[in-house]
This record gives C-alpha cells, sequence and structure tokens, in this order.
C-alpha cells in the first residue's frame, strides 16, 4: 500500500465521485457524533441520509451528462440485468407493498421506534448499492480512508472498555449503563458487528499483501480491530471472528508464503487476546475502572500468559516456513487438515455434552448448547415468540411482512412480560433472518439473502478459476460470509447495513473488472 502503486486504469469521474463516498462511509461514518450516546442513533442516520442522497444524486448528474456528451450509459456499459438485480428488484417492490400496504405510515417510511430501520433508509442502501456495482474502483483512496476509519474508531473503542473516555461520551449517561456503550459505535452489539466487517476486510489485506510497508500498516489495522472486537463484551463476536480464521483458513493453504501470512494473522489474534486480558488487569489494579465481562469472557482473558505462548508460537512457525522457500503445493494438506479440524470440531461438541456440566470450564461452553429464553443474553426469549407470533399471521403478510420497522409494534404483546422478567422490551429480534422475515415477509427474506449469497458465490468463482488479483473476490465474499454468521445473533440497523450493501455493490463489480490493488 504505497504512494507509487499505480492503478491498473485511470480513474473515471464517476469512480472518483464513489471513491469519495466509499471513504466517507469508512471514515467518517463510524466516528460521526452528535450530542454524544444521547441521539447517536439520529445522529448516524442522518449522516448516512445526507451523504447517501448526495451520492445518489450526484452519480444522477454524471450519468446525463455522460450521456449527453457522448452517449455512454455508466449504469449498463459493463454490467447487464442479472439474478442479483432480480434479487434487489424483488426486495425493492416488497419493501414498497409493505409501505402501500400500512397506508404510509410514518413508522414503517422512517421507524420512530427501535433501530430506526425503515423502508427509505433501506432503500437507499439498495441504490447507493446499485450505483457502486457500476462505479465503483478499488484505489489508495478507499485503502487509507478504511485504515483511518477502522484504526480511530477501534483506539476510541478500546479507550472506552478501560476507562479512558477520550471524547467525554460517559458524562451524559448513567454509570450502570457505561459498560453498555463503546466508542463512537454505542451499543456492544453494534461494535461487534462493525468489527465483524472489518476483521475480514483487514486479514484479507495482511494475506494477500506482499510489500513490507503493507504488511506493517494492516498488521497493525487487523490487531486494533481484533483488540476492539474483543473489547465489545458481545457475544457474536466469537463466532465472527471464528467464522473469519475457518474461511481464509482454506485460501492460506495455498503457497508457503500465504500460510506463514495465515500464521501470522493467527498470532496476532491470540496476541490480541492476551492484550485485552493485560489491560483488564491494568484497568482493575491501576486505574480502578471495573470492567463488567460475562462469564465467557472472564474465562477467556484470564489465561494471558497462555495466549501469549501461543501467538510467539505461531510467529516463530511463520519464519520457519517462510525461511523454507518452497512453494509447495499445499492443495491436499489442505483437504487433511479440513478433516481433522471438522473432527476435532465434533469431538469437541461431543466431549462438551457429555460432560454433563462436571468440569467448571465446560459448563460456560455448555450453556450454548442448551436452547431456552435465557440463551445468547435472552434471544432465546425473543425467537421463541417472534416464531410462534409469525406463524399466526394471515398469509399474505407471511408473504410480504408487517413493513419495515414494525417490528416494535409486531411483538408489544410480549412487552410487558418481557418487562416483568427481564427488565426491558425488545424492539427487534436479535437475529436478522428473524427481522426481515417479520417486516418484509418470506418473499423478502428469500430475496434479501438471494442477495447476499449470490454475491459470495459468484466471487468465489472468480478465484476458482485461477484469475488474477481478485484479492478483492476473497476478502469481500470473506465479509459476507462473516456477516451472516454475526447476523445470526444481530439485527439490521443504521450502524452497520450501510457497510453491507456497499461490499455487495462492490462484490457485483468485481465480477466485470477485477484486478489488484493490495500491494
Amino acid at each position: 500500500m504505497n504512494e507509487s502503486t499505480r492503478e491498473k486504469k485511470e480513474l473515471s469521474l464517476e469512480a472518483i465521485w464513489t471513491t469519495i463516498y466509499c471513504a466517507n462511509l469508512f471514515m467518517l461514518f463510524p466516528l460521526f457524533l452528535r450530542n454524544g450516546y444521547l441521539d447517536i442513533m439520529e445522529a448516524k442516520t442522518i449522516f448516512f441520509f445526507v451523504t447517501t442522497i448526495l451520492y445518489i444524486l450526484g452519480t444522477g448528474i454524471i450519468f446525463f451528462v455522460k450521456k449527453i456528451q457522448t452517449g455512454e450509459n455508466i449504469f449498463l456499459s459493463e454490467n447487464r440485468i442479472d439474478i442479483i438485480n432480480i434479487w434487489s428488484i424483488i426486495l425493492f417492490i416488497i419493501v414498497l407493498l409493505g409501505v402501500l400496504f400500512n397506508k404510509l405510515s410514518p413508522v414503517v417510511l422512517w421507524a420512530g421506534k427501535g433501530k430506526l430501520f425503515g423502508s427509505i433508509f433501506l432503500i437507499l442502501c439498495m441504490i447507493g448499492s446499485f450505483c457502486i456495482s457500476r462505479t465503483f474502483q478499488m484505489n489508495q483512496g478507499i485503502l487509507w480512508g478504511a485504515l483511518l476509519g477502522s484504526v480511530f474508531t477501534g483506539i476510541f473503542v478500546i479507550g472506552s472498555r478501560f476507562g479512558l473516555d477520550i471524547l467525554n461520551l460517559y458524562e451524559m449517561i448513567v454509570k450502570n449503563q457505561r459498560s453498555a456503550f463503546l466508542g463512537t459505535l454505542g451499543q456492544i452489539n453494534v461494535v461487534s458487528s462493525f468489527f465483524c466487517i472489518f476483521i475480514p476486510f483487514w486479514l484479507g489485506c495482511y494475506l494477500y499483501s506482499r510489500e513490507r510497508t503493507s504488511k506493517i500498516l494492516f498488521g497493525v489495522a487487523l490487531f486494533l480491530v481484533l483488540t476492539a472486537g474483543l473489547c465489545s463484551n458481545s457475544d457474536s463476536i466469537f463466532p465472527g471472528i471464528a467464522g473469519v480464521y475457518l474461511f481464509y483458513l482454506f485460501f492460506a493453504f495455498v503457497d508457503i508464503e500465504s500460510l506463514s501470512a495465515y500464521f501470522q494473522c493467527g498470532g496476532l489474534l491470540f496476541l490480541s487476546m492476551s492484550s485485552v486480558g493485560f489491560l483488564t488487569y491494568l484497568a482493575k489494579q491501576k486505574l480502578h475502572f471495573t470492567v463488567k465481562w460475562d462469564i465467557l469472557q472472564q474465562k477467556l482473558f484470564g489465561n494471558v500468559l497462555l495466549w501469549l505462548i501461543i501467538a510467539i508460537i505461531l510467529a516463530v512457525c511463520s519464519v520457519v516456513l517462510k525461511k523454507a522457500g518452497k512453494n509447495y503445493t499445499l492443495a491436499k494438506l489442505r483437504t487433511i487438515f479440513s478433516g481433522i479440524l471438522a473432527v476435532l470440531i465434533v469431538a469437541g461438541i461431543g466431549f462438551v455434552i457429555m460432560s454433563n456440566g462436571r468440569l467448571n470450564g465446560v459448563a460456560v461452553v455448555q450453556k450454548y448448547l442448551v436452547f431456552d429464553d435465557s440463551w445468547g443474553s435472552n434471544r432465546g426469549y425473543v425467537w421463541k415468540r417472534t416464531i410462534d407470533l409469525f406463524g399466526h399471521l394471515p398469509l399474505w403478510k407471511k408473504l410480504i411482512g408487517c413493513g419495515m420497522g414494525m417490528f416494535p409494534s409486531f411483538f408489544e404483546v410480549f412487552h410487558t412480560d418481557s418487562m416483568k422478567q427481564l427488565g426491558y422490551y425488545f424492539v427487534d429480534a436479535h437475529n436478522e433472518g428473524l427481522q426481515f422475515l417479520v417486516t418484509t415477509g418470506i418473499v423478502g427474506l428469500v430475496s434479501y439473502f438471494g442477495i447476499i449469497i449470490t454475491t459470495l458465490i459468484k466471487n468465489l468463482s472468480f478465484v476458482k478459476k485461477g484469475k488474477q488479483g481478485s484479492e478483492l473476490s476473497v476478502i469481500v465474499p470473506a465479509i459476507l460470509f462473516v456477516w451472516l454468521i454475526q447476523g445470526l445473533v444481530n439485527s439490521p440497523n443504521v450502524f452497520i447495513t450501510p457497510y453491507l450493501f456497499l461490499f455487495l455493490g462492490i462484490g457485483q463489480k468485481l465480477r466485470s473488472e477485477i484486478y489488484g490493488i493490495i500491494t
């Protein structure tokens, strides 16, 4: 990642405009605040609305100017309508039907309750993604925007977790709520989702980079986003990180250099875990700041020395592999290793089940294998009742949903009971599939995940065909894969979903134009 790197071709006007928009989302959007945590959701929504509307209008102006001057159609010159566009059109229609059948309800349009994830917001995400899919060109400006945004956001999150309120954000909220808010992203589940996007991004950049300067920059970014993600104290960060490393493991077994880089990324993960454990001790002993961890985090971050030793071992292994200098083909070894890993995972689950809680350390993991109302920080409560309520909806509502932003009204019948049992009520399903099932119905759910899964598969097909410069065609599917995993325990929201559609647009563009910029 250096200044001397030349792009494959000169950036077009529309590509420069898209670069400015993407860099804004990467760098300024996660940092933007107004009145601290009190209306952080409204601030993020306004930022997205203003920047995305300006981006769409600007792209439209460029389209008309080019059409008039040269006859060029920037929307159809390289891409034709394909299955992803069809999925998008279906979802677009379902969202509009949700508006019409709710008599243009302001709640459906703007989602005044809950996560402010209304019809207008989703429509802007979709239109913005379409524009990106026609105009995107990877360049150093986007990488630097992502790097600066990730680094500063990570620093603020880590600082918040360990008592360094750099931006004085905790002054306006009561003390017993402070552990649930971190950095410039706010709620801890949002923090986890954010870093579940950027961990695969920087891990992929590190894996495919070859220059020392790039390695250092990407390595620092990866370490910070890993550490900040672990500081989120959210259950969803663990399956997210596991998904990242399992996904890239397949692509690491290509040659010695890639495998060596993967070991280095593994070392950074354990170094990050060790650092969080050390900072936890320091915060308690030196800063007199009590860090509120749940039981799983307490068990995990207590083994500071063990994680540090593993990090050192992985670093040494990576150096030994690098020194070997052999360009072996590792495809067969990948198959063997994948088989061994699968056996170990199955055996581990079996061991946890058969232990029946007799071992203290295993009991912490075992509770996640029992699905009840308390499962996953009470996600079991909302999931079971959401499925039951959806089953009683009329057929037409099952097909097209209740409308965006309507989950709080849909689940209102359980508000009193949840307040009595849990002390709060749910404004979203804490599961992306269930959230879209309720708000957009079966048709909307299928089309939404159709967009994500189709983009993932189509990008990986380029890698399978051995296309040169296809780094992003691995990184984008990695992000989408981890998105699907973290979406099992999180809902779409105004903080994170714009990034999903940004990468969906990038992924669609990459299928027509593959080139490398990671150096």
